[in-house]
């Protein structure tokens, strides 16, 4: 009997726990002047999809979204924010107060019951003072489950919609995303070597943090006898050192598929290289291998990933030990 009251206390303090995290924090303030606001409907009437606000002065802005559904249950909001062309990232949303928000482990926002049919929000959302010219924009896009913030189609629910600041000329050309990694070698049966990188923010990942992240994973480090330092696209990484360790994925969902290629471009071709049309010569059809070995440092590698973006990698280090010790650092540049 002791032992069940003790459990439904906790069970109790559970609830009360979670219940803290809502989505109520961001509930429209009737009081509030918007510098955009954004509409979605299921039925499409009265939708404003896109707002544009040219930005004069740095301040922060405010920001209504709102989506409503007659028969969409939806359950994420997703949000990213690419600045100047160079590449979408989730966006990161601090109340000033501090208050928590209910976010999903890959980061997108946890509707709770009573907005998954609609929702009318506010966010604020600062107005970067470092830029003159170009352009910031913010998607926002809802799911019926786990979705992807490099891809705004899957489990996608209503429109996506977009707010944009324009500076100065707001023209924004394509940019190129470029960072530096160390990758480790073979998944510990732990799940806790960081094995795996995100071509997406440029991080490495633990497969221990679970499937939500799965999909920001793209390829990964192994070094072994017959092939020495390779480089494997997730969904087609050995299942010598993956097998009971790997996290399950919801149905529906795969792992990323990056290809790669030993490329003719030099070391110091590859330094010169800073704008993202720099690597149009790289043709995505001659790349069919998702596992590329024998890998030396110096070695320049084509790739293109999952979401058809092209890039380079550098072997810039290699750590030539099997295991657990091994590793291999690389430097990318990419399409954003």
């Amino acid at each position: 009997m002791k032992n069940l009251k003790t459990l439904f206390l906790l069970l109790v303090f559970a609830t009360v726990f979670i219940s803290c995290d809502n989505n109520d924090e961001l509930i429209v303030n009737p009081k509030s002047k918007f510098d955009a606001e954004i509409l979605v409907t299921s039925d499409g009437v009265d939708n404003k999809l896109a707002e544009s606000i040219d930005i004069t002065n740095k301040h922060d802005l405010k920001v209504r979204v709102t989506y409503k559904s007659t028969d969409e249950t939806m359950r994420r909001l997703y949000i990213t924010v690419d600045t100047l062309g160079r590449g979408a990232v989730p966006f990161k949303l601090i109340l000033k107060d501090g208050t928590k928000v209910d976010l999903k482990g890959d980061g997108s926002i946890d509707l709770e019951s009573k907005y998954k049919k609609g929702f009318d929000f506010e966010f604020d959302i600062k107005a970067p003072n470092n830029i003159t010219d170009g352009t910031v924009v913010y998607k926002f896009w809802t799911t019926s489950g786990k979705g992807d913030f490099r891809d705004d189609t899957k489990r996608k629910k209503l429109k996506v919609s977009t707010i944009t600041l324009n500076y100065g000329n707001a023209t924004t050309a394509a940019q190129m995303k470029s960072f530096t990694a160390k990758l480790l070698a073979a998944p510990l049966a732990d799940a806790t070597s960081k094995t795996f990188i995100s071509l997406f923010d440029g991080k490495v990942y633990k497969i221990s943090e679970g499937a939500e992240y799965a999909a920001f994973w793209d390829f990964g480090f192994f070094y072994g006898k017959t092939y020495e330092a390779s480089l494997c696209s997730v969904s087609d990484y050995p299942e010598v050192f993956t097998a009971g360790v790997f996290p399950v994925l919801e149905d529906g969902d795969v792992f990323n598929v990056v290809k790669f290629k030993l490329s003719e471009v030099t070391v110091s071709e590859f330094t010169a290289i800073v704008e993202s049309n720099e690597l149009d010569f790289i043709d995505a059809s001659s790349i069919k291998d998702t596992r590329i070995k024998h890998l030396e440092v110096g070695n320049v590698i084509e790739f293109v990933n999952n979401y058809n973006k092209k890039g380079l990698i550098r072997v810039l280090e290699i750590n030539p030990s099997a295991g657990t010790k091994g590793y291999i650092k690389i430097d990318v540049k990419m399409q954003a």
